[in-house]
């Protein structure tokens, strides 16, 4: 069976009523669908259509399959954030060290160290503290 364009117009709109919200994700369900379709050779498309989301578990399951690709990409947001958050603490950690040395030693600038190791961690690890927590935090609930 061929399917038209009106039809998979159709598909989409189906699965977004439906709640796919992902672009990347809908595009693949739809050619899963389509691909699923064309493969019976049935003259009846709503037949066909309605036999192939049976196929797929129904409407359900692709919610559950958004779900949890929403939970993927938060978990690899945090897992970013983690990681930025883990480097600037580093940095934060080896600035210490140094404006230590330089206040031990009394060199000059010891003073712009401290004050830029301290506006690092201002601007930087706290507010990524912060982030990492409550990222977290929702992805506990939302499991």
């Amino acid at each position: 069976m061929n399917i038209t364009d009106k039809q998979i117009d159709y598909i989409s709109e189906t699965l977004t009523r439906n709640g796919i919200q992902s672009k990347d994700l809908k595009e693949t369900i739809v050619d899963h669908i389509c691909s699923a379709i064309e493969a019976d050779h049935s003259q009846d498309f709503e037949t066909v259509y309605n036999k192939v989301i049976a196929q797929f578990g129904g409407y359900s399951s692709m919610k559950q399959i958004q779900k949890e690709t929403n939970y993927t990409v938060r978990a690899k947001k945090m897992l970013q954030a983690r990681k930025a958050y883990l480097i600037a603490y580093s940095a934060t950690a080896a600035m210490v060290i140094v404006s230590a040395l330089f206040r031990i030693m009394h060199w000059p600038f010891e003073s712009w160290l401290w004050l830029t190791t301290f506006a690092l961690v201002g601007l930087f690890c706290i507010p990524l503290y912060c982030y990492v927590k409550y990222m977290r935090h929702t992805l506990k609930i939302q499991r």
